[in-house]
């Protein structure tokens, strides 16, 4: 079992009660340090520009939402680097780009598609921004307990990179923003008189229900294979599965935040990690 370095959860509780104590004045910034790496800017401009030449759509309006919609992803990227959110060439980072490069070295099929980041967000999270992005914040990393459920974590967020489930998202989305019959049917529903609600929901929520089928599959997709990349490694996966019990005690936390008046939390930036259900239904 791989224990994170006992000097790093301890450098990183007194920075969190720095930044705790920081994020009480009005005049708070980010601590800066060296972030702009030249090498993660070159790795996103790289695959935008790929992702560009290789969109083969006719439709001009579909090829320009997702083009527009792949662009803020980049400058999303490019504003973590440069406003220093990020961290680069400290003991947290290096920790994290450990684990990748083990999942890497024995998955060869992400060698050169894949840069992993870790975000100095406390909100406890690890995401896919597609195009061989992946996040880990640091809220999540400080609740990890070991290398193992980091990895497992990695694994999962690769596994959605894999099968392009961020970009498929947005195809589908520029699909819904053009579909011209569902925008006339919307359009003559809002011109009746009666039940204008109950017919805006009977075409809208289909289409809201499919999503969240697709999503659910996304997940079990990002489950599976995310298992069979942790089994390529030597991480312990008997280890690695105990990080879903710590998912389930941040969302307990969360549910706990958002019902509480005094909550301080940003609900809509509060999302977790996708990673539990499906997961143990794979491990049953």
């Amino acid at each position: 079992m791989n224990q994170f370095p006992r000097v790093a959860i301890l450098f990183f509780f007194i920075l969190k009660a720095h930044l705790s104590f920081c994020q009480e004045l009005s005049h708070y910034q980010p601590i800066k340090i060296d972030t702009t790496n030249v090498d993660v800017l070159k790795f996103i401009d790289a695959n935008f520009q790929i992702n560009k030449d290789t969109l083969t759509l006719k439709d001009t309006t579909i090829r320009s939402i997702i083009i527009r919609q792949c662009s803020t992803r980049v400058d999303l990227v490019k504003d973590f680097v440069n406003d220093g959110d990020l961290y680069h060439n400290s003991i947290f980072d290096s920790i994290v780009r450990k684990v990748a490069s083990v999942i890497i070295a024995a998955n060869p099929i992400f060698k050169d598609k894949i840069i992993v980041l870790t975000s100095r967000s406390l909100i406890p999270n690890a995401f896919n921004l597609g195009n061989g992005v992946v996040v880990v914040n640091m809220g999540l990393l400080s609740q990890i307990q070991t290398e193992d459920q980091l990895a497992l974590i990695l694994c999962h967020e690769m596994a959605h990179d894999y099968y392009r489930h961020v970009n498929n998202s947005i195809f589908s989305y520029a699909m819904k923003r053009t579909d011209k019959e569902l925008k006339r049917k919307i359009k003559k529903t809002l011109k009746e008189k009666y039940n204008v609600n109950q017919k805006l929901e009977a075409l809208l929520i289909p289409g809201i229900l499919e999503d969240m089928k697709y999503s659910r599959m996304d997940e079990l997709a990002a489950d599976s294979l995310g298992l069979v990349l942790l089994s390529n490694t030597n991480y312990n996966l008997a280890n690695a599965i105990k990080v879903i019990d710590i998912l389930d005690d941040i969302d307990e936390e969360v549910r706990k935040n958002l019902w509480s008046s005094k909550s301080t939390l940003p609900a809509r930036r509060y999302p977790r990690v996708q990673l539990g259900l499906s997961m143990r239904k794979h491990l049953l």
